[in-house]
């Protein structure tokens, strides 16, 4: 799976979706891999590590999470068992693997490497936000995770939490400053997020910066200031969204399509965002979902297995060219208004919340209800902040990470009753081979990140 890692094309990094795959990939070796080649140039360097990223997102981890955070649900076999919160350590190798090998985080060194020996700016700027994606978002769902000694040890140790994302906030702003000095240039179609574009890679950085720091708020509540200024300078518009890219074409179809496609009944709609779109009567539950098999709308609770439930909408989220969104102007809006509300300023947030309806009605051409105005106060303003956020995020994986932080959306119900898990199991490969993993006796799903103390 690591022969010339770097030069797979968007139809063969498609084609092993499903592959599993069980080596280690945290260690030094990486870099010295003699199968990896080294001479690839970095346009396709880049192509390949995004459509990696697509995945990396898109894939296993968003199933597992949108099934825990209730949006979808697993009905059958293995998958209503990852929904009952049945998950063992092998399940998380390849998604370990992508974050880490062959264009993840080691292509993305040489990536910036040989950007940085060329003098290529813009490169390396891109490199940069495209490792505090895949960095963030991976210690966003395990905790503590390897990094500063990647490429450096074999057996690197754990980095808490905290630390890895101050390195992200620094390489962050580092990437702004290379792509604001306006030295380097890709080709356009090498890049299948912005098309070379990089004022929208600024914003993203940006973006990203915001997301991070609201992550820390529940640790530091100066954070909400630091995210609503980086949010203030992120993605401008629903346009710029960045999100994955995809077609009709065998072998780059939509991971969600390509999962009913090849495990048809294994994931439904979750009961409690049909239930609660129902309720209030939002338009939306038609744009995220088709009819069940009786012609209605319906859903699967944790552990129901309804596999005649509803699944996505065969022409929005469940096509085969569909573009799933990863960081958007939409979250940015909600990150403003719950900023907003934690520093006092409910009247701001609840006019940044209509504002962020505003621009989602426009999106899907739809009506959304208002909030200014109408009385609302206290912590009724945070619940509907958070929960319009978790309807207008679906299937993003961000929600988990603000059901931790502020208990919202409040789940009617869970599998026997059990707690929702608050993290992922480290990989059983990399454990095998790294001693600094723990068991999962000591690092189990309900275990609390460094971020999520409460």
């Amino acid at each position: 799976m690591m022969k010339r890692a770097v030069t797979i094309g968007l139809l063969l990094i498609f084609a092993g979706m499903f592959a599993n795959c069980e080596k280690n990939l945290t260690g030094g070796k990486l870099s010295n891999n003699p199968n990896i080649a080294t001479d690839v140039p970095m346009e396709s360097m880049l192509s390949a590590i995004e459509v990696n990223s697509f995945l990396y997102y898109e894939n296993f981890n968003a199933w597992l999470v949108s099934e825990w955070m209730q949006q979808m649900a697993g009905t059958a076999l293995q998958f209503e068992n990852f929904g009952d919160y049945q998950v063992t350590e092998s399940i998380f190798n390849p998604e370990w693997r992508r974050a880490y090998g062959g264009a993840g985080l080691v292509d993305i060194r040489k990536l910036r490497e040989d950007a940085s020996q060329k003098g290529n700016k813009k490169m390396e700027g891109v490199a940069k936000i495209l490792e505090a994606f895949f960095v963030g978002t991976t210690s966003g769902l395990w905790g503590d995770i390897p990094y500063s000694e990647i490429g450096k040890s074999d057996t690197p140790k754990l980095d808490k939490m905290s630390d890895v994302y101050a390195s992200l906030q620094r390489l962050l702003t580092s990437a702004i400053t290379d792509l604001e000095s306006g030295k380097g240039y890709f080709t356009p179609a090498a890049d299948h997020y912005y098309n070379g574009d990089a004022a929208k890679w600024i914003a993203l950085a940006h973006s990203l910066k915001a997301r991070f720091y609201l992550e820390w708020s529940e640790v530091d509540p100066a954070n909400y200031t630091n995210a609503a200024n980086e949010a203030q300078q992120g993605i401008a518009s629903i346009a710029d969204n960045f999100k994955s890219k995809h077609s009709d074409v065998t072998d780059e179809e939509n991971c969600w399509w390509q999962l009913e496609a090849g495990r048809s009944g294994y994931v439904r709609a979750g009961k409690f965002l049909v239930d609660l779109l129902k309720e209030r009567k939002d338009p939306r539950l038609e744009i995220y979902f088709g009819k069940d098999a009786s012609g209605n709308y319906s859903g699967s609770d944790p552990g129901e297995g309804n596999t005649g439930a509803s699944y996505l909408n065969p022409d929005t989220y469940g096509s085969k060219s569909w573009s799933s969104e990863f960081v958007t102007w939409e979250e940015m809006q909600f990150i403003i208004a719950e900023s907003q509300y934690a520093n006092q300023d409910e009247g701001s947030a609840l006019t940044t919340l209509d504002n962020a309806l505003a621009g989602i009605e426009t999106k899907w051409g739809i009506t959304l209800p208002r909030y200014s105005g109408t009385g609302l106060k206290g912590e009724k303003v945070l619940e509907t902040i958070m929960t319009e956020k978790y309807i207008a995020l679906f299937t993003n994986m961000e929600v988990w990470s603000d059901w931790k932080r502020t208990g919202y959306p409040v789940f009617k119900t869970t599998y026997n009753g059990q707690p929702i898990p608050r993290r992922f199991l480290y990989p059983l490969a990399e454990r095998n081979t790294n001693p600094n993993i723990p068991d999962p006796s000591v690092f189990g799903i309900y275990k609390h990140n460094e971020n999520d103390p409460n």
